[in-house]
C-alpha cells in the first residue's frame, strides 16, 4: 500500500469521526417532555446534575405556620375516654374541698315571740307574767336595746326570749347598766314618800324604795338621819 492509499484511508476515518461527533452534539433528541433538543444540551444538563453542590436550591411554597397555628401536642399518656371532655381537668378547690371536720358550725339564735305592749304593763309585769318572775325583765330589755325599759309606751312591739333564756346570757356591764341604782342619805325630816316623791314625781311609790332596803329597814319604815338608801329605778307603766 502506497503512502498516497494511507493518507487516503486517514482523511476517511477522520471524517467518518467527525461525523459522529457531529451526530451526538448537534441531532435533535426528544427529552421526557416530548420537546427536542440536541445531544450537547443533554450533556450539559447531566454534568450539572452528577454534583450535588451546583444543584439550584429546592424552594418550598408551603406557606409558613403562623403565631398560634402550632398544634397542640398530644399527650398519648393521659388520653380522655370518650365522652369525657373535663378528664384532665383538676376539680377547683381540691385542697378544701374535703376539709370540713375543723369548720365550726354556730347555731342559729333562739326564735323570739312577738308581743305588744298594752296600757298599764311594765317590764317587770311582763317579765313576771311570760318567765314566772319579774326579776327577769332584764331578759327582755337586752333582747330590745332600742326601747327604754322604764318608759313603755302602749302599742310598742317587742320581742321576748325563749322561757328558758338565763340571766347568765346578758354581758356583765350591761346588767350593771340596766339594774343601776341611785343611792340616797336620809336628812332630817326624811320619809319613804317624800323620798319616792322626789324621785318618782309619785309619792305612792315608796314601796319600791322600800322594798329595795329591807336589809336596812326590816319590816319598819322608820327612817335615821344618815341612813344610806338604795333607790331603785322605776318602771313607769305604759299609757
Amino acid at each position: 500500500m502506497t503512502g498516497t492509499s494511507r493518507i487516503g484511508i486517514l482523511l476517511l476515518l477522520l471524517l467518518a469521526g467527525w461525523v459522529v461527533m457531529y451526530y451526538l452534539l448537534f441531532s435533535p433528541i426528544a427529552n421526557d417532555e416530548g420537546e427536542p433538543t440536541n445531544g450537547l444540551n443533554i450533556l450539559e444538563t447531566d454534568s450539572v446534575g452528577s454534583n450535588p453542590d451546583d444543584q439550584p436550591p429546592v424552594i418550598d411554597d408551603t406557606p409558613p405556620v403562623g403565631k398560634g397555628s402550632e398544634p397542640a401536642p398530644v399527650d398519648n399518656d393521659h388520653e380522655a375516654e370518650p365522652g369525657n371532655t373535663h378528664a384532665n381537668q383538676r376539680p377547683e378547690n381540691s385542697e378544701n374541698s374535703g376539709n370540713t371536720g375543723n369548720t365550726q358550725v354556730i347555731p342559729p339564735p333562739p326564735p323570739t315571740t312577738p308581743y305588744t305592749v298594752h296600757r298599764g304593763d311594765t317590764m317587770e309585769s311582763i317579765a313576771a307574767e311570760w318567765f314566772g318572775s319579774k326579776s327577769k325583765w332584764v331578759l327582755i330589755a337586752h333582747e330590745n336595746p332600742l326601747v327604754d325599759p322604764l318608759k313603755l309606751k302602749a302599742g310598742q312591739n317587742l320581742r321576748l326570749p325563749p322561757k328558758e333564756a338565763k340571766l347568765d346570757n346578758i354581758p356583765l356591764d350591761e346588767l350593771r347598766r340596766l339594774t343601776r341604782s341611785t343611792k340616797y342619805v336620809v336628812v332630817q325630816d326624811d320619809s319613804l314618800w317624800k323620798i319616792a316623791a322626789k324621785f318618782y314625781g309619785n309619792g305612792s311609790l315608796y314601796k319600791l324604795i322600800s322594798e329595795a332596803n329591807k336589809d336596812v329597814l326590816g319590816n319598819s319604815s322608820d327612817l335615821q338621819l344618815g341612813m344610806e338608801l338604795v333607790i331603785p329605778p322605776y318602771q313607769k307603766p305604759a299609757d
